[in-house]
């Protein structure tokens, strides 16, 4: 926090509490930012536990200023006591505090028997005296309807009982009857002062410490109650107010995207600024309304095949292989073993591709245009042999239900070992180009911070979870294909520091480890005897009624296939887990608290795919 010394030589508290007067009366929703820039915590949760956390070590920053001995926490309009009592709990044991609650009503029953519930804030307190949603429950004076309908003000006794006092008159009389009329007997509102004068009275009780209001703003002019008069609030107002120096900017919200709603995907983001620090960003997604899940349900079994491997156009083999899975596991169906081991090979392949897209875009979007050519030259090698044994360069279309399309050209197995060699010994320019330039690892190193506990509260997977040290990979922990014989090959790549950095070493590494797989499958398939690659299927084809659940370890996470069959030659339901929608999500933990300098650097270390965002 920063701290402000008067001319008249009050120190730094008195500087902080004439900053807060002055700061107060501005339209909007005010903010509290108790850890400087990096962090700011809407009141609106403010009886969550995070929310408490950050008020108590703001008073013992108050605390420690004040040099030490008991102080008070006042919570101004402190409702049911939710934030006085949390606060409580979260500051250490034996910290010296006295606790007042302010609050007009009846002290709740089971309230912790450390906290003064009181009418009025009590005078020459020394700590920090905090009100709440913006002076939204401030104790201002409460009328209410008697009997005969005559407003009469409500008198609170020390014991917490209430009981009515004198009729409402003057101003206040005509304000009630023109902005918050009392029709019925027993009807209450809140009347006398306006807030900002209730919040400049409480304030003067402050003989040492901060005063901080939050959230929910009034301007001056603005009477209390809960309906301002029209006009005075504007929504679309976001006001930051620093606590200290009376620093105070007016947030920008800024849209990042989307470019153009014909491009084969957009993104928008919706992110808050102060100055050049991001304070709250929002993917928003749904651009493109592809409907392939409900497509799904009007396509044969053969047929959503074509569906699925479009979703995530760099991971199309892929794709394929979840939807042919779940309905082979609903049939009840064997593969045959050569069809096994080349699928393996060609997911491998198909990994190796996507990654390698990633590996060279991702320097040029931080400046670097060099490794984009290396990467698609090891591109092109591998993308021809996936060409020729498919017919495609994008979407193969390779796998059936029971196997593969048709058997391997004469020949393939040995170009793709010479494919997959010559990719091999040049990965190493990644390292050396890419790794070893002090500007990349300067933009990516500690920026874009992902931790494990928001990997599992976003259920984000793949290279981004292991970049965080998620130890997690479907093809090791749940095998399927041929992975659970190649457990030798395999290797599960992680790292801990969860930032860019981390995520692009975790990508190079697994591509090293998809071209070594690629190899021990070559060796394999040529260990088998000449056989079937797939099986023969009825002309009509129908999975039994019932359900099941597929997923694979895709290259950019967890794909999963919950498919619902009512016994009929088209799905009844189908419902796709994709890795991108759920990775993303992960923007609104890492960008809040960065610059905007290093938006582009977290926001490409994701590694998405956007028409796998939306479905």
């Amino acid at each position: 926090m920063n701290h402000e010394v008067n001319e008249d030589g009050g120190g730094a508290w008195s500087g902080w509490r004439a900053a807060t007067e002055r700061a107060l009366y501005g339209p909007g929703g005010f903010y509290l930012r108790p850890e400087g820039p990096a962090g700011h915590f809407r009141t609106s949760v403010h009886a969550s536990p995070l929310f408490a956390q950050a008020v108590a070590r703001l008073l013992e920053q108050v605390a420690g200023e004040l040099g030490g001995g008991e102080v008070a926490f006042v919570d101004m309009g402190a409702g049911r006591g939710e934030l006085v009592t949390g606060v409580l709990a979260a500051l250490p044991t034996g910290f010296p505090v006295r606790a007042y609650a302010v609050e007009r009503a009846a002290r709740p029953p089971g309230l912790d028997g450390r906290i003064a519930w009181v009418a009025e804030p009590p005078s020459g307190v020394r700590g920090l005296l905090f009100a709440n949603e913006w002076l939204d429950n401030v104790p201002v004076d409460v009328a209410e309807a008697d009997p005969d309908g005559v407003p009469r003000e409500v008198l609170v006794r020390p014991d917490g009982t209430e009981r009515l006092g004198a009729p409402v008159s003057g101003e206040d009389a005509r304000w009630l009857e023109r902005w918050w009329p009392l029709r019925e007997p027993g009807a209450r509102a809140e009347v006398g002062r306006a807030r900002d004068e209730a919040w400049a009275a409480a304030v003067s009780t402050l003989s040492a410490g901060l005063a901080v209001a939050v959230d929910y703003g009034h301007v001056a002019s603005a009477r209390r109650g809960k309906h301002p008069r029209p006009g005075i609030l504007s929504p679309m107002t976001e006001t930051t107010v620093g606590i200290g120096g009376a620093a105070e900017s007016t947030d920008m919200v800024l849209n990042i995207g989307p470019q153009h709603p014909s491009t084969h995907g957009v993104l928008r983001l919706r992110i808050v600024l102060d100055g050049e620090r991001i304070q709250h960003a929002e993917p928003v997604v749904g651009y493109m309304h592809r409907g392939a899940e409900k497509l799904f349900e009007a396509r044969d079994y053969r047929q959503i095949v074509m569906l699925a491997n479009r979703h995530d156009w760099l991971s199309a083999f892929s794709n394929e292989l979840g939807v042919v899975m779940a309905v082979e596991r609903m049939l009840g169906m064997e593969v045959p073993e050569r069809a096994v081991w080349t699928r393996t090979l060609l997911a491998e392949l198909n990994r190796a591709l996507n990654h390698l897209m990633f590996l060279g875009s991702y320097p040029l979007e931080l400046g670097g245009i060099t490794p984009i050519f290396h990467a698609f030259r090891e591109r092109e090698e591998l993308q021809h042999v996936m060409e020729e044994v498919s017919g495609g360069r994008m979407h193969y279309m390779f796998n059936r239900v029971g196997g593969l399309k048709e058997d391997l050209p004469l020949g393939w197995l040995g170009r793709v070992r010479d494919a997959v060699a010559a990719a091999n010994s040049r990965m190493d320019v990644y390292d050396r180009l890419v790794l070893g330039n002090e500007i990349f690892r300067g933009r990516t190193r500690g920026v874009g911070v992902l931790s494990q506990e928001a990997v599992h509260a976003y259920g984000v997977s793949g290279p981004i979870a292991r970049g965080s040290g998620v130890d997690f990979d479907l093809r090791r922990d749940e095998p399927y294909l041929a992975y659970g014989e190649l457990q030798d090959t395999l290797r599960v790549v992680t790292r801990t520091e969860g930032d860019c950095l981390a995520r692009f070493e975790v990508l190079l590494e697994q591509t090293h480890n998809s071209l070594e797989l690629a190899a021990a499958c070559l060796d394999r398939l040529a260990e088998l005897p000449p056989g079937p690659i797939n099986q023969r299927l009825p002309k009509v084809l129908k999975a039994p009624e019932g359900h099941t659940y597929a997923w694979t370890e895709n290259p950019l996470g967890i794909n999963g296939y919950y498919l619902v069959s009512k016994g009929e030659k088209t799905p009844y339901r189908l419902k796709l887990r994709s890795a991108s929608y759920n990775n993303i999500q992960a923007l609104t933990e890492l960008l809040p608290g960065t610059l905007v300098a290093d938006m582009v650097a977290i926001l490409g270390s994701l590694f998405f795919v956007v028409g796998d965002i939306d479905k």
